[in-house]
């Protein structure tokens, strides 16, 4: 923290001398119903009008800015801008929600161009729409179609004999769902060695067996077409 060059200690008794006039000063403004939807930090809660009574109790009240904050998390608010002179709200807000997105509009120790548009750049990578027609209307700047890549839309997945399936695929998970495609009950059945009626509970220990035995022979054939294509030694190794 640091400490703030102010006048008073606002939201405390040492403003209780200048209420009054303040609350008639106040009174001689005119006001309207927001058109965007406001949440008080002076009750945590949305606000529909405002009065001149209601600024004098901001000026003097206690702020309840995680109360406010909490509202607005618990209404789908994952993103808090600060518009004003300096970042000093950023902090109170991460240590509110943790999941939220907030960002200064100014920051006193930076060029305000730069903090700006870093500002929008952060809301608009999460997600915000930006009018960036807007932005750069008086720079002359406009979007330009760019040629997209050449794709030539050739597949190099590589097909196995039957030309159905692709490398990569569990030739054993095929088999059994060919079995379930092609095969009556009774014809699945017998594949896995049980009977027609068998509880489920003893279906699924079978087939567990058929699987594994499956894929030990899908190994081995493996192994078998691997030793197949091993290349003869030429003949200056024969010993």
């Amino acid at each position: 923290g640091r400490w703030l060059q102010v006048s008073h200690a606002f939201h405390s008794v040492l403003m209780d001398p200048m209420l009054d006039a303040f609350r008639e000063m106040a009174d001689e403004l005119e006001y309207a119903r927001p058109r965007i939807p406001v949440v008080s930090t002076l009750s945590g809660e949305p606000m529909t009008e405002f009065t001149a009574a209601y600024w004098a109790d901001q000026a003097r009240g206690t702020v309840r800015f995680a109360d406010a904050v909490t509202h607005l998390t618990s209404l789908g608010v994952t993103r808090f801008v600060e518009l004003g002179p300096d970042a000093s709200l950023i902090g109170a807000i991460g240590e509110t929600t943790e999941d939220a997105l907030a960002v200064p509009v100014l920051h006193r120790k930076r060029p305000e161009a730069t903090t700006a548009v870093t500002a929008l750049a952060r809301l608009w990578t999460d997600g915000v729409e930006v009018d960036w027609h807007g932005f750069y209307v008086r720079t002359g700047a406009h979007p330009v179609d760019l040629p997209t890549y050449a794709f030539q839309r050739r597949r190099y997945w590589l097909a196995d004999e039957a030309g159905d399936s692709e490398v990569g695929q569990d030739p054993v998970d095929d088999e059994f769902w060919s079995a379930v495609r092609g095969g009556d009950a009774g014809a699945l059945a017998g594949e896995l060695g049980v009977g027609e009626d068998t509880p489920l509970s003893e279906v699924l220990p079978a087939l567990e067996t058929w699987r594994t035995d499956r894929a030990d022979k899908s190994v081995l054939d493996s192994w078998r077409y691997d030793i197949d294509w091993v290349p003869a030694p030429a003949r200056s190794d024969v010993r």
